[in-house]
């Protein structure tokens, strides 16, 4: 893992750059918590957003990153470390350790670059005045059943749709509920595989194989787009096109996404962490929508898939990969 010994991991429980003891006592500490690597692109985002607000790191601010590698059972004790360092400002990565932050504290401000359901999870008032401890970003501002339809859009006659979701994200499970009511309209069928760890992806493709899935969508969870390119290569294999929310399934080699744009995300995580260090309260910062969808679509997948994408589809696109 190259990547991750450029950053420096260190065990489970990881801190990237740490900086002298004494520092962190004398400037204002950024705790950033991800649920596995960050994604291309994030920490410079962020780190450029502070930048642009006027703070420079280690001047004006100290920071620490962890990450939960894609653990579920390292969430709770890592919220707990986390909040035990008296940060500032806490950086969440996804909703699921936003849930556990919040369980830890109601104090710390955290700031939340993906947020879904932020209301009827209890981490919220309301989207305009959250009222509480936790702001952020939305997670997507498109309802699942958009995926679905848009992936209709280009693979024609399906019957049953896989859908790769994690049963341990308050999220993903809000967002199946909300598919099965959508999608009950829809000439399709369902097929729900869950996946928990890394390890369950490849029995979840096994299982949607067997029961003669057409089509594939990806839910928003850290394990699946930390283990992107591997779905990528798997949904390939078995001749699934698939959708997700996220561009950097796209980007891996999948078929199509309609959604984040991870860099942007963070960019507006760093505004709000700014104005948070310079004294507004989180409960006062209205939680964004997801500042630009894009439409990405891998014309390569298509064409080693057999799908003619339609010029009407590629027109509207933000970007094709070729």
């Amino acid at each position: 893992m190259r990547r991750r010994n450029l950053l420096g991991f260190i065990g489970g429980a990881t801190i990237f750059w740490p900086l002298a003891a004494g520092a962190q006592q004398k400037i204002p500490l950024i705790v950033m918590l991800f649920p596995a690597e960050p994604l291309p692109g994030t920490m410079d985002a962020f780190l450029r957003g502070l930048r642009q607000a006027g703070l420079e790191r280690g001047r004006e601010f100290d920071l620490i990153v962890r990450s939960a590698e894609n653990d579920a059972t390292r969430r709770p004790v890592l919220a707990k470390e986390v909040v035990g360092l008296s940060p500032s400002v806490i950086l969440s990565g996804d909703t699921p350790l936003t849930v556990e932050l919040r369980r830890a504290t109601d104090t710390i401000p955290i700031v939340a670059a993906t947020l879904t359901d932020p209301i009827g999870l209890g981490l919220a008032d309301s989207i305009a005045r959250p009222g509480k401890n936790v702001t952020g970003v939305l997670a997507a501002a498109s309802a699942p059943s958009k995926l679905i339809e848009l992936l209709l859009e280009i693979v024609h006659g399906v019957a049953k749709i896989g859908v790769l979701f994690n049963p341990n994200n308050p999220g993903n499970i809000r967002g199946i509920e909300s598919l099965k009511a959508d999608a009950a309209a829809l000439p399709i069928t369902l097929v729900l595989a869950e996946v928990a760890a890394p390890m369950a992806i490849e029995p979840a493709f096994q299982q949607l194989i067997d029961d003669g899935v057409g089509a594939l969508l990806v839910s928003q969870d850290g394990v699946f787009t930390a283990e992107r390119q591997k779905i990528a290569k798997l949904a390939l294999a078995a001749r699934l096109p698939s959708i997700s929310g996220f561009r950097v399934h796209t980007e891996a080699g999948s078929l199509i996404s309609y959604g984040s744009n991870f860099p942007q995300r963070y960019l507006v995580a760093a505004e709000y962490a700014a104005k948070i260090l310079k004294g507004t309260t989180p409960g006062d910062l209205p939680i964004q929508l997801q500042p630009k969808l894009e439409l990405v679509i891998n014309l390569k997948n298509a064409k080693a898939l057999g799908l003619d994408v339609s010029r009407s589809i590629l027109a509207r696109a933000d970007e094709v990969i070729d």
